[in-house]
C-alpha cells in the first residue's frame, strides 16, 4: 500500500508503458526501489487530503491515475493519492510485481480486518483512534520521486542554502527575496535561465515560474 503519495511527485506525462509509480518499503528505504504502475487494486484521490474519489485498477495503476490526472473531470481537482494492491514485490535486489491473477487465501478475520483498515486509512473517521490493523504481510511503501522531474522545490531551496549561491555555474547570483519587508530565512535567488534551461545536479530541466511556502516563510523563484 502507499498511503497520500504526491501527485507532483509522479511524472505523468511518460507513455503508459513508460510510467513510474516508485516507492522503498517504508521500513527499509535503503532497499530498492520497485515500480507499482502496474499495480492493481483500489485507489483513493485526495484534495487537500479530504477523499474525493475511489476507483480501481487491474493492472493498470498508472494508467489509471494519469486519465484522472490530464483528462476528464478529476484535472486540477485532486494532489494526493493512496493505493492498496493486490500484487506483492518479488524479486530481492531488482523488485517487480507478482504476476497478475495470482491466487491468495486469507481468513474471513483477516479479511475483515484489511476492509476496516482500508477504510479507516483512506477517509480517517474523526471517532477511530486506531490506524487499523492490516497484518504484517501488507507493506507500505514511501514514495520516492520520479527523477524525471528534476528536482522538487524543496530539494532546489536547500541546495541554495546549503552552499549559499545557485546550484549550477549556469545561474546567476542575484538579490535575496524580501516578504512582508522582511528578509527571509534561507536565501533565496532571481534566476537567470540560459538557452532555455538549466543545470542542477548534472540534469537539464525546463525552466517555469514558481512560488512556494516553506517551513513559514514564502520563497519565490524565478
Amino acid at each position: 500500500m502507499g498511503s497520500r503519495w504526491r501527485a507532483d511527485d509522479v511524472y505523468w506525462h511518460a507513455a503508459i508503458l513508460n510510467g513510474k509509480l516508485l516507492g522503498v518499503p517504508a521500513r527499509a528505504k535503503r532497499s530498492p526501489v520497485a515500480n507499482f504502475a502496474e499495480q492493481s487494486g483500489i485507489y483513493v484521490l485526495y484534495s487537500d487530503f479530504v477523499p474525493i474519489y475511489v476507483g480501481q485498477a487491474n493492472c493498470s495503476l498508472f494508467s489509471r491515475l494519469t486519465n484522472h490526472y490530464l483528462a476528464g473531470d478529476f484535472v486540477g481537482r485532486w494532489d494526493r493519492f493512496s493505493w492498496f494492491g493486490f500484487r506483492s514485490v518479488i524479486g530481492g535486489a531488482n523488485p517487480r510485481l507478482k504476476a497478475p491473477g495470482a491466487a491468495f487465501h486469507i481468513t474471513q478475520r483477516q479479511l475483515l480486518d484489511h476492509l476496516e483498515a482500508l477504510l479507516i486509512h483512506s477517509f480517517e473517521p474523526q471517532l477511530n483512534g486506531q490506524e487499523g490493523r492490516f497484518g504484517a504481510a501488507v507493506i507500505r511503501y514511501k514514495q520516492i520521486r520520479d527523477d524525471r522531474l528534476g528536482p522538487n522545490d524543496r530539494d532546489l531551496v536547500e541546495a541554495m542554502a546549503k552552499k549559499g549561491k545557485p546550484p549550477a555555474t549556469s545561474l546567476s547570483r542575484a538579490q535575496r527575496v524580501f516578504h512582508h519587508g522582511s528578509m527571509v530565512a534561507l536565501p533565496c535567488w532571481r534566476i537567470t535561465w540560459s538557452s532555455g534551461s538549466a543545470a542542477f545536479c548534472g540534469r537539464s530541466y525546463r525552466p517555469g515560474p514558481r512560488s512556494l511556502c516553506w517551513r513559514g516563510e514564502v520563497y519565490h523563484l524565478w
